[in-house]
């Protein structure tokens, strides 16, 4: 395919690109074509001279994930998660929204009044990281979003395998939203939010309105958080059981539940009292570190790994194998080939498999608390500890 990114080279660390859209994605300005976005590579792909292919071949291929600002504010919002990137290796987009906005069909601003066309600006990204890089694989996309960045990678849900939205979700077509695949969901909302109502943004006058215009975007009928997580849990991953509690932790007000028997895991998480979340990375949002190991765990086990949550390491079936996420690198034509002959010499077999296994639906199985703790019957609570504190996934 052809490469349209200025410059898209292995560049460790952060950088700046621009891609330019089509003129029918862009509104009545000829200038919002020119799109821009952050692009954080790990460190790590780059220890050892660049010239050389065995560092990139032993690493394998690594999350992208899409860190998506809120209405208002730009990329610089989620500069936050470049440190769980490089602390989970995986390769960061953020991208920046037109006018500081994103078209996420209830919000917000110049983009959804444009109509400009963000899906296929983070489509656009993503084909161009996956023919560049053969540590990028679209297969292994994660998207997190804050406000109206919540609504936009809920929008573009089918371009994820797992996706992170923080006070900002959708309700209504799902189907038509996740184009009926199942995709991993780790929602956040407070029960407090002034911006985003927990119970629901819509035109009904007897509910609570919400902030820039998105409750005359909802509708009559106001869609709860709740709801909107049981109607994701139900339509979109096929979850057979009632959502159950898998995470307590009083002392940040926190409560999770995932959803049972699920194609993807399924988990929403309350906050009691942390209202929109401002400001978002000065400790308004205490889970950072829990959504970079929901990312990890999900991009291990696709590949029949195992997660280790405290060293934050992946251990593959195939204990020969070094890969990061015991995925070997995706070669394509399109992709830049200099370490074909070692990944085609030393892991063909695996290749076979991780591509057949990227087929398969997977049932996710509990895992463990890493924690001190204590059962109770309704659930899990916390007792402080040094430990990383992992969410139980399904």
């Amino acid at each position: 395919m052809e490469v349209l990114v200025d410059s898209l080279q292995k560049v460790c660390g952060s950088s700046e690109h621009q891609i330019q859209m089509d003129s029918a994605s862009c509104g009545s300005r000829e200038e919002d074509c020119n799109r821009t976005f952050h692009l954080y590579i790990p460190e790590r792909l780059c220890d050892n001279d660049d010239s050389s292919t065995n560092s990139v071949a032993s690493i394998g291929t690594i999350p992208l994930v899409f860190a998506v600002h809120c209405f208002s504010c730009n990329a610089q919002a989620m500069a936050k998660f470049e440190a769980i990137a490089k602390e989970f290796n995986f390769v960061l987009v953020r991208p920046e929204g037109v006018e500081s906005s994103w078209n996420a069909k209830y919000c917000c601003g110049y983009a959804l009044d444009q109509k400009l066309d963000d899906i296929g600006f983070f489509g656009r990204i993503i084909d161009n990281l996956d023919a560049s890089f053969e540590f990028v694989n679209k297969e292994m996309v994660y998207g997190v979003g804050w406000s109206n960045g919540g609504y936009m990678v809920t929008y573009s849900a089918h371009l994820f395998r797992s996706i992170a939205p923080i006070a900002g979700y959708q309700y209504g077509d799902f189907e038509a939203i996740n184009h009926g695949t199942p995709t991993g969901l780790f929602q956040h909302h407070s029960l407090n939010d002034p911006v985003v109502s927990f119970n629901g943004c819509c035109s009904n006058t007897t509910m609570k309105k919400c902030c820039c215009g998105i409750s005359k975007q909802g509708g009559d009928q106001c869609t709860s958080v709740d709801q909107a997580f049981e109607d994701w849990a139900t339509k979109v991953n096929g979850c057979s059981g009632s959502a159950t509690t898998t995470y307590i932790d009083n002392g940040r007000g926190i409560e999770c539940r995932s959803g049972d028997d699920c194609s993807s895991n399924t988990t929403l998480c309350v906050h009691k009292n942390s209202e929109h979340f401002n400001p978002f990375s000065k400790g308004g949002f205490p889970m950072f570190n829990e959504i970079g190991d929901f990312f990890a765990r999900d991009a291990c086990l696709m590949n029949e790994g195992n997660w280790h949550a405290k060293s934050k390491l992946c251990s593959c079936a195939d204990e020969q194998s070094s890969w990061m996420y015991c995925s070997a690198l995706t070669i394509t034509s399109d992709k830049h080939a200099d370490s074909t002959s070692v990944v085609f010499t030393t892991g063909s077999i695996v290749i076979v498999i991780a591509v057949f296994t990227l087929m398969m639906p997977k049932r996710w199985k509990r895992c463990s608390i890493n924690m001190n703790q204590k059962k109770k019957q309704d659930g899990w609570e916390s007792v402080p500890s040094e430990e990383p504190k992992e969410i139980e996934l399904r």
